[in-house]
């Protein structure tokens, strides 16, 4: 499958881990259009953000915003 942003075409999918979130949004808006009804797309949707959400890279992106957010609060250490 193949994405577009900005003029550039990626490939999304395979082994291209890095664009799950823009394979998930071509997967939204297809089942959005694809749906019978309006609440059924906002379903569809609704379980594809849930496993966006709880994927092993949002984990890890989670992380590291807050360990940013901790690391100046570490005591004996100037910051700059």
């Amino acid at each position: 499958m193949y994405g577009s942003y900005r003029g550039h075409t990626y490939i999304v999918g395979g082994t291209y881990n890095c664009f799950k979130h823009v394979q998930f949004n071509i997967k939204s808006v297809m089942a959005a259009v694809e749906s019978e009804s309006f609440e059924a797309g906002c379903v569809k949707e609704q379980e594809l953000a849930l496993t966006l959400f709880t994927s092993g890279q949002a984990r890890a992106l989670q992380y590291a915003f807050f360990a940013e957010r901790t690391a100046p609060k570490v005591g004996n250490i100037k910051s700059f």
